[in-house]
């Protein structure tokens, strides 16, 4: 896994040699990035034309009230691959089963190749009663899942986007990401208590502020209403119309 992220690297800095995209930054009036990482990949010559910019919305907010969530009931919606955290989540979540409470219970919607590696690690530390894996579902169906968790977590190194982060903030589900990619520019600055800094951190550290933080959203009740308060207030700044409105008069302001 770790080759295959340098091979991804390596193909990020290849394709800034490819004439025709520096062609189109040269003819370019504005560049719209979805990531700062992605921004500092534009050659620095046109940086001036170069602004962060989301590009998913929402279609509606439901309101869920905290009190009608399962307490210690956590989810992760997504493809289980390595580059989507899971590593970091099923340590974190061992993490706070051995330190805070033994009962929880992690809800993991999605497929993909690192089944097998949950499934094992589930076994190796017998905790086949707190772990549940859930296959794809539709979107009808997953809205209840959104409703009745106490925390949305996910994990990832390097999404472009983060379309489930917002569908759960969407229901005023706390989440809990790292500050990598388009996630943490989905929760945006007023969101900043849950998001994970990677900052100087090793691997261990990492997953010890995400069960830190899994135990303060479900202990604190004060901070884990100002934060579902936060998250749907987050979730109507990205309602298409106005995500779409929005970006139109950035992009005439700009040019």
């Amino acid at each position: 896994y770790q080759f295959k992220e340098k091979v991804r690297e390596c193909a990020n800095v290849i394709a800034l040699f490819n004439p025709f995209i520096h062609k189109m930054f040269a003819s370019s009036a504005l560049i719209l990035t979805k990531t700062e990482a992605t921004r500092k990949l534009v050659p620095s010559k046109w940086h001036y034309k170069t602004y962060n910019r989301l590009e998913i919305g929402i279609d509606h907010v439901t309101e869920c009230k905290p009190e009608n969530r399962n307490k210690n009931t956590f989810l992760y919606v997504g493809r289980f691959l390595y580059w989507k955290g899971i590593d970091l989540l099923m340590n974190s979540f061992k993490y706070y089963l051995e330190h805070y409470d033994s009962s929880t219970q992690l809800l993991l919607i999605g497929e993909g190749e690192y089944k097998t590696k949950i499934e094992r690690f589930i076994d190796q530390n017998s905790i086949q009663k707190n772990v549940k894996l859930i296959p794809w579902l539709n979107y009808e169906e997953l809205k209840s899942y959104y409703s009745i968790s106490s925390a949305f977590i996910f994990p990832s190194l390097h999404d472009s986007s983060g379309n489930v982060v917002l569908e759960a903030l969407s229901f005023g589900l706390p989440v809990i990401c790292l500050n990598c990619g388009g996630p943490a520019c989905v929760m945006g600055d007023n969101l900043k208590e849950t998001v994970i800094s990677t900052h100087n951190r090793t691997a261990k550290e990492v997953e010890w502020n995400i069960a830190e933080k899994m135990h303060q959203l479900v202990s604190d009740e004060i901070f884990y209403n100002m934060i579902a308060n936060k998250s749907i207030q987050r979730a109507q700044e990205l309602l298409w119309d106005r995500t779409v409105n929005d970006t139109y008069n950035f992009i005439f302001s700009k040019i």
